[in-house]
């Protein structure tokens, strides 16, 4: 796309096992689904007939084909938790503890970790490997700790991923927005932050 209030690199769309989902890459005027701006860094399931807009541009891409459907009852609620104000609004004072999986990528802040000296694989391939191990935990949460241990690019592997308790704003952004947002023992969608894609469980 030509325009510009469009970033070269504004967002990707990948399909995963339990369909499509969409992350704006922190361009510069965001990425839209049905008019609702999406929160930068932090994947959304995408759905027929959604409505995508990239920045400033006039252009509306509908998308067809995707086999999932939006549950309309339930359509209102998603997108305002989606938004940047309902992020906010689920935002909660204190602290939490969290566990997390982070998979890392050539265009990670710090493309090495104790598992590969240099890290190669692409943004796309990390997202591929993030959306594989979420399917696996939405079929057995317990296995948590045992994949963060194998799977895990953060030295926090060595604890199962727990990172402890923090309070808000200590982590980057995004990961600590995410972390807030979440009830306890709710797994988080991906979580793109600039050290690389998260999976992160709240414990409290």
């Amino acid at each position: 796309l030509s325009h510009q209030s469009i970033s070269r690199q504004h967002c990707v769309i990948i399909h995963g096992i339990d369909g499509p989902v969409i992350a704006d890459l922190f361009s510069a005027h965001g990425s839209f689904v049905n008019d609702t701006k999406l929160v930068a860094g932090q994947p959304t399931r995408l759905y027929d007939n959604d409505v995508i807009r990239f920045g400033g541009s006039s252009r509306k891409y509908k998308l067809k084909g995707t086999g999932c459907k939006r549950d309309s009852s339930n359509d209102k609620r998603k997108r305002e938790e989606m938004s940047d104000d309902g992020q906010r609004k689920k935002q909660k004072d204190g602290s939490v503890r969290c566990r997390h999986l982070l998979v890392k990528h050539s265009g990670s802040r710090r493309p090495s970790s104790w598992r590969q000296e240099n890290i190669t694989r692409s943004f796309d391939d990390a997202m591929a490997r993030i959306i594989e191990l979420r399917a696996m935990l939405e079929k057995d949460i317990t296995l948590f700790s045992d994949l963060a241990s194998k799977e895990s690019d953060c030295s926090s592997a060595k604890k199962g991923g727990d990172l402890g308790r923090f309070t808000h704003g200590v982590m980057q952004q995004s990961f600590s927005d995410a972390s807030f947002a979440l009830q306890v023992g709710e797994l988080s969608q991906p979580v793109v932050s600039d050290s690389g894609i998260h999976l992160i469980i709240r414990d409290e």
